[in-house]
């Protein structure tokens, strides 16, 4: 698979940010992981902070 088409199969679900502009983005996987939602972590200072497979 390649880095475009796995961008093409998820789709964000949900982005929240806090007071401290921490961010956490949220997609669906289109059962690329068996169903489970894939969330990023990060900051506009930061960068991407980190990525999980979780549900």
């Amino acid at each position: 698979m390649t880095e475009e088409s796995f961008a093409k199969r998820i789709s964000l679900s949900l982005l929240w940010m806090n007071s401290g502009a921490s961010f956490s983005a949220y997609f669906d996987d289109d059962d690329l992981f068996f169903g489970h939602s894939i969330t990023v972590c990060g900051s506009p200072k930061k960068g991407l902070v980190s990525a999980d497979i979780e549900g």
